[in-house]
């Protein structure tokens, strides 16, 4: 019976469907969302570059219904009108299929009343997050962000609500909650083996203050209890905010390895609106391929990401790695090592527009082919119509350094 039960959700979750839009750019999102590389509950003040290339490595795609979604290294994610389907992965050892589990708001409430008891879910998707507001008025609002580990949902009220015990009612629907622990509460499959944690839940205020609350288990789904004190002690906006991640079994929590995912060798250049940063990105999440790629996003000045999806500037066959970036005075150029066709190593390069266009598609060769093709760590250094890209090179069967100017046609 209880098979039964899982067999008839997962048909459930399949018929689900989405409303969302999706934003491009940070300053299109509307006037009620959370800024994006706003979340204050969650992300130090400061410009975290490894963190850049992160959030552009889980950014939200669309599925043929439209519907957004996201595959972190242990989990799948899809953002519907009900809440989002959390997919947890197991380990490929031990053969076990992925499970799936609603994630929702049923209601929350003060006091004897409901403040909000959410209908349809309309997502704003801009990157690696999507959000929602609960009720017309945008008095609270759902914001979940892609993470390495799984979902950080938070429920963001921008002012103060009654100064009175709040609760946040959630379901967690298709799988039971076998325990609780000092890190959270944990959901089994069918065979007893926990799947799903649900971390402890804290309140956060812009001032950075931090509140642990009380979370117990209630039904197939969990309550948030905000105390009246901390309502009135917040700066707002204020942020209630758990964590879901993908385990397999108590507390062994679905991490990927360090080499899964890798975003790595970031170098940044200023253009004289917005910075260029770039890196070799193993999105692929097996490093048995080596396969790298080259990524990158426009970070404004005052420290945000421009580009959330980030910008594929060449992701060919066989590893592109070891990028560099220089300004010419009217847009970027990044060369970088590359290996197409798992033979040679050649250095290849692109122009960027200042819009973060890529002018010429899977790069262009800079320089010859000589007999011994082995260059290698490009550098890009800045000069007003022009670039000088210097490399190692092994054509006459030792390192030397060869260069050559690059002007604005490429």
């Amino acid at each position: 019976m209880k098979r039964c039960g899982f067999l008839l959700f997962a048909i459930f979750i399949a018929s689900l469907s989405s409303a969302s839009t999706f934003v491009r750019h940070a300053d299109e999102l509307p006037g009620w969302a959370v800024k994006y590389g706003g979340e204050f509950w969650f992300r130090p003040a400061g410009l975290d570059f490894a963190d850049v290339a992160e959030r552009v490595s889980l950014a939200l795609g669309a599925d043929d219904r439209g519907v957004p979604r996201v595959q972190g290294p242990g989990f799948s994610a899809a953002f519907t009108e009900s809440g989002f389907v959390f997919s947890a992965k197991a380990p490929p050892p031990s053969g076990a299929a992925p499970v799936d589990t609603l994630v929702r708001t049923v209601a929350i409430r003060q006091g004897g009343e409901v403040l909000c008891r959410p209908g349809a879910l309309n997502w704003v998707v801009c990157g690696n997050t999507a959000q929602a507001r609960l009720d017309s008025s945008a008095a609270i609002i759902q914001h979940c962000e892609a993470t390495r580990t799984g979902v950080e949902v938070a429920w963001i009220f921008p002012v103060s609500p009654r100064v009175e015990d709040l609760t946040i009612e959630t379901s967690v629907g298709g799988l039971p909650c076998a325990a609780e622990t000092d890190s959270g509460h944990h959901f089994a499959d069918a065979d007893g083996t926990a799947r799903v944690r649900v971390g402890r839940a804290e309140a956060v205020d812009s001032a950075g203050r931090r509140w642990e609350l009380e979370t117990r288990a209630a039904g197939n789904g969990l309550v948030i209890e905000v105390p009246a004190a901390v309502l009135a002690e917040a700066v707002y906006p204020l942020a209630i905010d758990p964590a879901v991640s993908a385990e397999f079994g108590m507390n062994n929590l679905r991490v990927p390895a360090p080499a899964e995912q890798d975003q790595t060798g970031v170098r940044i250049a200023w253009g004289g609106t917005n910075y260029l940063a770039v890196w070799q990105d193993n999105r692929s999440g097996d490093w048995s391929d080596y396969d790298y790629s080259i990524f990158g996003a426009r970070i404004s000045a005052a420290g945000q990401v421009v580009d959330p999806y980030g910008i594929a500037i060449c992701v060919q066959p066989g590893p592109q790695q070891e990028p560099g970036v220089g300004w010419n005075g009217t847009g970027w150029y990044v060369a970088w090592e590359d290996v197409r066709g798992m033979t040679n190593y050649l250095i290849y390069g692109t122009r960027i527009g200042s819009d973060g266009a890529v002018l010429d598609a899977g790069g262009r060769l800079i320089g010859s082919v000589p007999p011994i093709q082995y260059q290698q760590s490009p550098w890009v250094a800045t000069r007003t119509g022009s670039v000088l890209v210097v490399w190692e090179d092994m054509r006459t069967g030792r390192k030397d350094v060869y260069g050559r100017l690059v002007d604005t046609s490429g």
